[in-house]
């Protein structure tokens, strides 16, 4: 040990990350089923994978060999993938699937921002588990546009999902929309609103701005009552003049799908904040 510690100390070594794109994102391509491979390879199969595990291997998977799947075993697994990802995104735009209206009265909609909805899974540390049964589908769904889940949910922040406009139609990439966030925000620390890629579920790639937040609101334009109208289109030409710092855009350097959003609170003021305040929804000015 001592040897060691006087020894000769080879200095640390750093990679400059900066600039440099890190790309997390899972593909619905070959590289999905790679990944799978890669899982399997490098992992013990536990007891209660043993029947998806035995599947895979009909598509190439096998513990111990090398990866070469046929043509037909490619065919097969980028079919899957094509319904799963169908299935998946099905899933997230279905109201009352993966989101669920929060603000309703008498069974009917005040509003068309939604919540998570994870049910009772969020009390119980998300096992996606009811009794004897596996929840694959609904764990499937939501890690589809969630990254992480804790075991327990705290109450630093409180995530609307914006995936209609005022007239209940889905977001499109070519429009021009309206959000208008109220001076009374019930977030201690600050709101944000977030543009993301309706293909991806990520940002969309190659913008300076993503979204909007308290933190821009000295360069924005305020309406007299402090409230704030930040308008989201793919091109700054499609906004009023002189709303330029209230502009978000749409439109990705990469991809030009349709986008949702999402409100984060950040450290909301009471548990039940949304029994006394209700974000007003997104307007397609455009269609005026």
């Amino acid at each position: 040990m001592e040897e060691d510690v006087n020894g000769d100390i080879e200095p640390t070594h750093y990679l400059d990350a900066t600039d440099l794109p890190y790309d997390c994102l899972p593909y619905y391509n070959m590289t999905f089923i790679e990944d799978i491979n890669d899982v399997v390879q490098n992992n013990p199969v536990r007891e209660k994978d043993r029947a998806i595990y035995s599947m895979l291997q009909s598509i190439g998977i096998q513990k111990g060999e090398a990866f070469e799947p046929t043509d037909i075993q490619k065919k097969a697994a980028l079919e899957g993938l094509e319904l799963a990802y169908a299935y998946m995104q099905n899933k997230f735009i279905t109201e009352g699937e993966t989101v669920a209206p929060l603000w309703v009265k008498d069974g009917e909609k005040l509003s068309e921002w939604s919540f998570w909805n994870f049910g009772p899974q969020a009390q119980m540390g998300f096992p996606f588990e009811d009794g004897d049964e596996i929840l694959i589908d609904k764990r499937a769904a939501t890690y589809f546009y969630v990254t992480f889940l804790p075991n327990k949910l705290g109450g630093a922040t409180f995530y609307l999902t914006g995936l209609r406009d005022s007239d209940g139609n889905m977001l499109n990439g070519t429009d021009t929309y309206k959000l208008n966030v109220p001076a009374d925000v019930p977030a201690k620390d600050f709101w944000s609103a977030i543009v993301y890629n309706m293909e991806t579920k990520n940002f969309n790639r190659g913008v300076d701005r993503v979204g909007a937040s308290t933190k821009d609101l000295d360069d924005m334009v305020k309406n007299d009552d402090g409230s704030v109208d930040v308008y989201y289109a793919p091109n700054l030409d499609q906004v009023p003049e002189g709303y330029e710092a209230n502009w978000v855009t749409t439109q990705s350097a990469t991809n030009a799908n349709d986008w949702f959003f999402l409100f984060r609170l950040y450290r909301p003021e009471t548990k039940d904040w949304f029994k006394n305040w209700v974000l007003g929804d997104v307007e397609n000015i455009s269609k005026r």
